[in-house]
């Protein structure tokens, strides 16, 4: 289920941003990207840098919109990762904060 989300969000964004592909290709596209990216181990600030080379790599084959390729990715990283990290930080340290009063 995860997988479909992410893969959605993905294609809608890219739908969003102007790079226009075919659904199934994008979505087969979107597959191989996760792929290569579960296979190639990276640490957390250079993932963004990576994605983005593997993102342009695979979907450039299907549409020149390199910018809007990019902005997908970093749209996606940001709403997966970097926005539920900070939702949790803050609900962490608003506990932390309630336990000390």
């Amino acid at each position: 289920m995860r997988y479909v989300v992410f893969s959605a969000q993905y294609l809608i964004l890219l739908y969003v941003l102007g790079v226009e592909l075919v659904w199934w290709q994008g979505l087969l596209m979107i597959s191989t990207i996760y792929l290569v990216m579960a296979m190639v181990p990276t640490i957390a600030i250079a993932e963004l840098g990576l994605r983005g080379k593997v993102s342009i790599y695979f979907l450039g084959l299907l549409s020149p919109n390199t910018a809007g390729i990019i902005a997908a990715t970093v749209s996606i990283w940001l709403i997966n990762l970097i926005l539920p990290a900070a939702m949790g930080s803050i609900l962490l340290l608003g506990v932390k904060i309630f336990k000390e009063k």
